[in-house]
């Protein structure tokens, strides 16, 4: 009558492969959520980037048809493309639409933003 009050070799042996397991699992899901967590601060920093830029055309840059580029922070590339949309001779407006995109990062991501501007026209009295 040897009653053994322990665990089998065997026991223990698929106890740590269990817990192996659900580490390994816990682990992924900790490792993508950093991954997730740097991809939105991209992001982030890429539409306050867009939406400094949109709001400073026509105020601290000429509300004219062109296009101008520049890089910020050496990782994100933004090109501005101003085009004319309407001109109305009864109001004497004109309509231009701005386009902002910022790119960024080895995968090629890119945010596009745009908006539409209003300036007076030139030859009006």
């Amino acid at each position: 009558m040897n009653k053994n009050k322990g665990f089998s070799l065997l026991e223990i042996l698929v106890a740590f492969n269990i817990m192996a397991m659900a580490l390994s699992v816990c682990l992924a899901i900790f490792s993508q959520g950093v991954n997730n967590a740097g991809v939105s601060e991209n992001y982030t920093l890429a539409t306050q980037l867009a939406e400094s830029i949109l709001a400073s055309t026509g105020i601290e840059t000429a509300l004219e048809p062109g296009q101008t580029d520049g890089v910020v922070l050496d990782r994100f590339h933004w090109h501005v493309t101003i085009e004319e949309a309407f001109a109305d001779s009864e109001s004497s407006l004109l309509l231009y639409a701005v386009h902002v995109s910022v790119s960024w990062g080895d995968e090629g991501r890119q945010l596009l933003l745009t908006e539409l501007k209003t300036r007076p026209q030139d030859n009006v009295l």
